[in-house]
């Protein structure tokens, strides 16, 4: 399988991230997501296989899975991805059963975008660039969005993620957007691109500052910049489906496409 195969604009455009800090192994019938540099990175570490699971595929995957990526031991966490636009189960049943869980995401996309309904005129939106921004990036983060690791490490995880991110938008693989009001930034997203393509990255909304238009301000001016500035002919999300902000970005011009399907399991003893 190669990544130039892939059906699945989701898939293709995560892809951006893995080659970069990363590497991408062909196989088969499948693909290795491997992040050496950050071997606790959920998916920056998994497989991506051609189609969906069936039967037998629980043994299977999880045997290639400890093959490729678990070091030589018993792995804490599992991650399992398919190549199917149309985000069909396939045989997920033995799966669930032995403790994992089911995702399935929305896959949206916009050549264009309309000012959203809740537009905040008080926040400014431009490129983060500063240590004192990317600074507030991983504060925003942190207070925005779930994490599994404990609380202990999850600051480092953060930390690190952000790290990567900093360094691609230094490289030109595109740019982390902050939303600020005054000097504060209280809400931030990347896009980073795929030939034509612009993805959006970790979108996140301090919690102090949620319901005050943020995000969708956040999300249609920057999708702007990357529009009409940045070469992008159109752009890329992903959004858990059962996720109240794929909403806000149906509310700024964003269209479901796609639908994108997934497997992990992790050790909760560690990550709860």
């Amino acid at each position: 399988m190669k990544p130039e195969e892939l059906r699945s604009l989701a898939w293709r455009t995560d892809l951006i991230f893995a080659r970069y800090e990363g590497e991408v192994l062909e196989r088969r019938d499948y693909l290795v997501i491997r992040t050496l540099s950050h071997p606790n990175y959920f998916w920056g570490n998994y497989l991506l296989f051609r189609e969906p699971p069936g039967p037998g595929d629980l043994v299977r995957w999880n045997w290639l899975y400890q093959a490729e990526l678990a070091e030589g031991g018993p792995s804490d966490f599992v991650t399992l991805g398919w190549d199917d636009p149309e985000g069909r189960a396939g045989e997920v049943g033995p799966f669930t059963e032995m403790g994992f869980e089911r995702h399935a995401s929305r896959v949206l996309t916009a050549s264009s975008v309309d000012r959203p309904p809740k537009y905040n005129d008080e926040i400014r939106v431009r490129p983060v660039t500063t240590d004192r921004d990317w600074e507030g990036v991983v504060e925003t983060q942190l207070n925005g969005l779930h994490w599994y690791l404990k609380p202990d490490t999850q600051r480092d995880f953060v930390a690190r993620r952000a790290k990567v991110w900093r360094k691609m938008s230094e490289a030109g693989l595109g740019r982390r957007f902050g939303a600020f009001l005054g000097n504060r930034l209280v809400g931030d997203l990347g896009i980073y691109f795929d030939r034509e393509a612009g993805r959006f990255n970790s979108v996140a909304t301090h919690r102090d500052f949620l319901r005050q238009g943020v995000c969708g301000t956040l999300v249609y001016l920057s999708s702007l910049i990357a529009l009409r500035e940045m070469g992008a002919k159109y752009l890329v999300m992903v959004a858990d489906e059962d996720y109240h902000a794929a909403a806000i970005y149906e509310s700024v011009g964003f269209r479901p496409t796609e639908r994108q399907a997934s497997l992990e399991w992790f050790d909760r003893r560690r990550f709860d």
